[in-house]
């Protein structure tokens, strides 16, 4: 004898079981994926955070370079106002205007800028 289905008439019986099952599989696996990328992307030790902190130590490094240039530059100028008497005139001549007697001083202002160009 051939077994007969039970028609069921409750929830559970209606709903077919394999596109259930997969329906509750897909949504786990979605589920975890997004828990994943909230949990790599986001907080102190996310990607984003990362990215973030690796770009701001380059412009670091890139402003120390610039400063250490800088300080060279100042340390060159601080040497030559100490010891160079010509480039003390020549400082002394072109930022503060000073010359000797029966010299004069012709100064180039640089052009306006017009706003509307």
């Amino acid at each position: 004898m051939a077994k007969k289905r039970k028609i069921s008439t409750g929830f559970s019986g209606k709903i077919n079981k394999r596109t259930f099952s997969k329906r509750v599989r897909v949504f786990l696996i979605l589920t975890a994926l997004v828990f994943l990328v909230v949990l790599f992307c986001s907080g102190d030790y996310g990607l984003l955070k990362i990215y973030r902190l690796y770009s701001k130590i380059n412009e670091t490094k890139k402003e120390i370079t610039l400063l250490k240039v800088q300080a060279v530059d100042l340390e060159w100028k601080i040497n030559k106002l100490k010891n160079d008497s010509s480039y003390i005139k020549l400082y002394a001549s072109e930022y503060y205007g000073y010359a000797k007697s029966g010299q004069t001083i012709i100064q180039f202002l640089p052009a306006p800028v017009d706003s509307l160009e």
